[in-house]
């Protein structure tokens, strides 16, 4: 079992929506972790993260972010909330403490996004953005340990 998983998030058929998917593509050939698609979180994905040490989520957002991507800690804190539609990454976590008793290490990449229309190409801005964040997350992974599980 790899110690960590990366889980792309998104649509593709969306344009900037699919930047999870760009930016997992990118990392289809790492060896050291798993790489799974979805188009939204579910419930069973809280099993799926409790085998996992370090689990990265990847998706677009329509926010515009100063490095145009973002790393954010999920610790699955508060109110447990969801719905059939979609559920929040914090909701993912709390659900893996609660029925699993672990706590993987959760981090979030949100990367900036500005035409999510229906088409398969990613706007110039989001492709500078997805290389920003594919630079910094390589950086990241090779100088970042992983921690103990909880």
């Amino acid at each position: 079992m790899k110690s960590q998983l990366l889980i792309a998030i998104g649509n593709n058929g969306r344009g900037d929506d699919g930047l999870g998917w760009a930016f997992a593509d990118e990392l289809l050939e790492d060896q050291n972790m798993d790489i799974l698609y979805r188009y939204q979180l579910q419930i069973e994905d809280a099993e799926l993260i409790s085998h996992y040490q370090r689990v990265w989520l990847v998706d677009a957002t329509h926010d515009s972010l100063p490095e145009g991507f973002e790393y954010l800690e999920i610790e699955g804190k508060g109110r447990l909330t969801y719905t059939t539609h979609s559920l929040h990454p914090e909701a993912v976590v709390q659900l893996c403490r609660e029925l699993y008793q672990c706590m993987p290490e959760v981090i979030l990449i949100v990367i900036s996004g500005e035409d999510f229309n229906l088409g398969k190409r990613l706007s110039s801005k989001a492709q500078q953005n997805l290389k920003k964040a594919l630079s910094s997350f390589g950086n990241r992974c090779k100088n970042e340990p992983l921690m103990a599980p909880k």
